[in-house]
């Protein structure tokens, strides 16, 4: 019954994701699956056409099965974007209920509220949502429960729905909208934090698994280095599909990642320009032509230096950006620790206040708040002009450079705006902000652990593939020239063509170069920093690359 029941439930996510189509399903399969289908049945004709002596046999099988391959990759796509959709809602959703908990301490109706996130565009996929409940309430004249539940049915969030289902049968039953929105917020960031912490533990479970099918690729690639030399068979053929299996292993980890780990992110990513996105635009204008100059200086100064060592030296002026946005994710990560103080005090500041904003922001702007200190005194100037008090806070938000100060910050303006109790306001900001910051320090735990098995997995990639390029070389150069002995005839094998070294050298380079790209967006999808700030680990992997390939080869030479 459970897998009747889980594929019903596929095929229901199915017809909902085509029903969001601008196109029918037979309109569809006929300008979208087919023709993907023929081209590629097309391209692998002409291919076997050009070359039949390489596609032939088991190979050409393998190939056919392509083009069915992409055709199904695109009839399930919409499915996969659907999917995909929902998992943006579930990375907004403790935003949102933050936000509305922080709008529902005024006066303001269920609906007004709705109205209010319906033209919030930072949501993303979630205001389309929370937008589709207004119109059908407000346009088409749906009642407000009934319109949440018509939109729990359709959504790709299962954390969305279940809100809406709750909040459909509160009013029903006449909770008021502070009473229903207050308690959401223990609720849901309870349920939150176990879906955090689900994620995480399945992020270290397929770290295991990771670490596994790397460590077996590599033996696998050991082998099928040697095997030609006994068999006779095409080795870089088999180099080749051994390649692709690495890729494929690699490439699912970086999308399960992507897939799985919760998607806050540090840096601000508002409409405002920062100064520090100023200042990585300059280092990154700087370091690229000096990429280049020393690649020039390598090629010219230094031809015959082996090419990972190459590499690394060339690429190494990127680390002069990545070091500066590491430096500022430091910076980021104390002035969040600062803020819910700053954020609770300031309530209570204001309400003791009168409400008032300014003398609140005055008396707080003596205190000192750590590296947040100068943004509040700078808050304070701008708000005591009152010339834009909105415009003050998203300032604020942008020069802290904090994703999630910017969008906390922005919360308590609007609520203290609509006539929000700022005592209220800022006790549930601080209280989910802290909540945040718990969970970010498992992750951050988690990012570096598997940073530094990144690191170990590259060190052991390259002693083993260069142990096993050495070692082919080496046979090569033992028997070369040598005659057969009768019953030794198998010494021919080691004399044919059955290599090309040059080839083999480079696709472990390509090998080791994708990993270290692959870690770079690994720390970046983990810690959600910075995507220049992973520059620092492609240097450091490729110079670690670098000098294990030169210790191994000199081990080798002496032992051999």
């Amino acid at each position: 019954m459970s897998g009747e029941t889980a594929s019903s439930g596929w095929m229901v996510k199915l017809e909902l994701a085509y029903r969001e189509l601008d196109m029918s399903f037979r309109a569809f399969l006929i300008t979208r699956v087919l023709p993907i289908f023929f081209l590629g049945l097309f391209t692998i004709i002409v291919i076997w056409w050009l070359f039949p002596e390489v596609i032939s046999g088991w190979l050409f099988l393998i190939l056919m099965f392509v083009p069915v391959y992409l055709a199904v990759l695109v009839l399930f796509w919409p499915l996969v974007e659907w999917e995909r959709k929902g998992l943006a809602i579930d990375r907004d959703m403790h935003l949102f209920i933050t936000r509305i908990g922080t709008l529902s301490t005024g006066e303001s109706s269920r609906q007004s509220i709705l109205h209010l996130l319906s033209q919030m565009e930072g949501y993303r996929e979630l205001a389309d949502e929370v937008r589709k409940i207004y119109k059908l309430a407000e346009e088409w004249h749906v009642g407000l429960s009934a319109s949440c539940r018509f939109i729990a049915k359709q959504t790709p969030s299962d954390l969305f729905s279940d809100f809406l289902y709750r909040l459909a049968y509160s009013m029903e039953a006449g909770d008021s909208a502070i009473e229903f929105f207050q308690a959401e917020q223990t609720a849901f960031m309870d349920q939150y934090s176990a879906n955090y912490h689900s994620s995480l533990r399945n992020v270290d479970v397929m770290n295991e698994v990771f670490l596994s099918l790397v460590i077996s690729a590599m033996f696998v690639m050991v082998i099928v280095a040697l095997f030609p030399l006994i068999t006779g068979q095409d080795a870089n053929l088999l180099m080749s599909l051994a390649v692709l299996i690495f890729i494929f292993i690699e490439g699912g980890f970086l999308f399960f990642l992507w897939a799985s780990v919760p998607g806050e992110r540090l840096w601000y990513n508002g409409p405002l320009e920062t100064v520090q996105a100023r200042e990585i635009r300059r280092r990154l204008g700087i370091s690229i032509p000096l990429c280049f100059l020393f690649g020039v200086l390598i090629l010219l100064g230094a031809p015959h230096i082996t090419i990972p060592l190459a590499i690394a030296f060339t690429i190494t002026p990127l680390a002069y950006p990545g070091l500066y946005a590491n430096l500022q994710e430091m910076e980021i990560k104390r002035k969040d620790d600062n803020f819910p103080s700053f954020i609770r005090t300031l309530g209570s500041t204001q309400e003791a206040t009168g409400k008032v904003a300014v003398l609140a922001l005055k008396k707080l702007s003596y205190h000192d708040f750590g590296p947040l200190t100068d943004n509040i005194r700078a808050l304070y100037k701008r708000v005591a002009m009152r010339i834009n008090r909105q415009r003050a806070w998203q300032l604020f938000g942008a020069e802290t450079n904090s994703e999630l100060i910017s969008k906390f910050s922005e919360m308590f303006s609007e609520g203290t705006s609509a006539g929000g109790e700022p005592r209220a306001i800022s006790r549930i900001i601080s209280t989910n902000f802290s909540r945040l910051l718990s969970l970010r320090i498992e992750k951050f735990q988690t990012q570096g652990r598997i940073t530094g098995i990144l690191y170990g997995l590259a060190i052991a990639m390259t002693v083993i593939l260069y142990l096993a390029l050495f070692l082919v070389e080496g046979f090569f150069d033992m028997f070369k020239g040598v005659e057969p002995i009768q019953g030794f005839e198998f010494i021919l094998l080691l004399q044919q063509n059955t290599f090309d070294l040059q080839l083999l050298s480079l696709l472990i380079i390509f090998l080791l170069v994708f990993h270290a790209v692959v870690s770079m967006a690994i720390t970046r999808i983990i810690g959600g920093g910075h995507w220049v700030g992973g520059l620092t680990h492609l240097v450091g992997i490729m110079w670690m690359i670098a000098i294990s390939a030169v210790i191994t080869k000199y081990l080798i030479v002496r032992l051999f």
